[in-house]
């Protein structure tokens, strides 16, 4: 390797030493003029092999006619911009390699220093990337239920569907205005309590409010609120209108349920309670009934009190009754 007293300046030491692959080689012809050693391992070719080789042999056919495009868009001073090369090794393995290169002088020459890494874990995390935000972006389009996102400062940046029914009006009238414009004091202080709840929990946080929608029907909805990176927050909004009817039919329900419940117990014991002291009344009338004869103005007495008490017993039977049958509440 002919080096002049210039190169010694940046091939000296560190070149060789370097743990990223360098090569150095002509603009022109490609030729190969210098590797290290970490480029001999990188690639699997010894020294000489490497310098009878030029740098179109060290790529895929595929990327032979970008190569010649990124030459010819380079002014001689300008440094190269970093790009994923797809490369191969002595064995014929593809390498992904993350390429940057700069203008240099060889030999007294014009000649390009070129340093690789590694690419395949940035291009693998890259593709997981992608295919996670394809994921995300599937299932957030098959969520039936209206979603947007605040920015930092609490507008209205992003809408799953302009036109869901959900949205009081339309979407463009509320882009990029705060979400305490759009809504209620009291609204707004929810929402503002649930974010904050999101932020400093790092779970999500829900509530539910009423709002009237473009139809102009009263709507009941609940709000889910997620804290996201750089401040912003995504809130997923779902009509729970016939959730809170049917919650509100179970309630009344319960409530007549109860309140038949209470009819019973009532009934049960005033019947009980009567029928202690009516048992009373009946027994001591019926003794005396047999002291006095019944045309005897103390037995007609006596005659109309069995009479009531048989009466009032009857309704004391009646109300066991009643209170026997199963409560029924509404259906």
């Amino acid at each position: 390797m002919q080096v002049t007293e210039d190169d010694t300046r940046w091939l000296d030491g560190w070149f060789d030493e370097h743990p990223l692959a360098h090569l150095v080689y002509d603009p022109v012809s490609l030729r190969v003029l210098a590797a290290n050693r970490a480029a001999l391992e990188r690639y699997g070719f010894s020294h000489a092999e490497l310098l009878g080789m030029t740098r179109r042999d060290l790529l895929w056919p595929d990327e032979w006619s970008a190569l010649d495009s990124f030459l010819a868009s380079l002014p001689g001073s300008t440094r190269g911009p970093q790009r994923v090369w797809r490369e191969r090794t002595r064995s014929g393995e593809l390498l992904l390699s993350d390429v940057r290169s700069m203008p240099a002088r060889f030999g007294g020459r014009p000649a390009r220093l070129a340093v690789f890494m590694d690419a395949e874990p940035r291009t693998r995390l890259e593709a997981e990337a992608s295919e996670q935000r394809d994921r995300l972006a599937a299932t957030l389009r098959a969520i039936p239920d209206l979603w947007f996102i605040l920015d930092a400062e609490q507008r209205c940046a992003e809408v799953s569907d302009a036109s869901h029914p959900s949205l009081s009006d339309a979407w463009e009238a509320k882009r990029g205005r705060r979400f305490d414009e759009l809504v209620s004091a009291e609204q707004a202080a929810q929402m503002l309590a649930a974010m904050v709840q999101a932020r400093s929990s790092g779970q999500p946080r829900s509530y539910r409010y009423r709002m009237a929608v473009r139809s102009g029907a009263d709507r009941d909805f609940e709000a889910r609120i997620m804290a996201m990176p750089e401040g912003r927050c995504m809130v997923l909004v779902r009509d729970v209108s016939e959730a809170a009817r049917l919650e509100e039919a179970l309630r009344d329900r319960a409530l007549a349920e109860e309140a038949a419940r209470a009819q019973a117990r009532f009934l049960s014991r005033m019947s009980h309670e009567m029928r202690t002291p009516l048992n009373a009344i009946l027994g001591f009338g019926q003794l005396l009934q047999k002291e006095f004869p019944a045309d005897d103005l103390t037995g007609r007495y006596l005659s109309h009190i069995t009479t009531a008490g048989n009466e009032m017993l009857q309704l004391v039977d009646d109300l066991l009754q009643l209170q026997q049958r199963p409560p029924s509440g509404p259906k």
